[in-house]
């Protein structure tokens, strides 16, 4: 199973949304991704600090019929 090879909170949580896909007997997964991040200011060059993203899917093009969603977060400042 794809959750149990990732493990974790993550692993889980894309097995469930794998599970309901094949459950439905969808051919396709739809998703709606939003990106937040923050980025450095050290000159001359800009790196991202901060970063989060949630994802929700879909089982129509239209997303109508949310089966679930997914949050990653991650914090590397000093």
């Amino acid at each position: 199973m794809l959750g149990a090879a990732l493990g974790g909170k993550v692993g889980a949580a894309i097995g469930a949304i794998a599970a309901e896909f094949f459950k439905k007997g969808s051919d396709y997964a739809y998703y709606h991704v939003v990106d937040n991040w923050m980025m450095s200011k050290l000159y001359p060059m800009t790196v991202v600090i901060r970063e989060a993203t949630h994802t929700t899917y879909y089982l129509d093009s239209k997303h109508k019929y949310s089966t679930g969603t997914d949050y990653y977060e991650y914090d590397g400042r000093w």
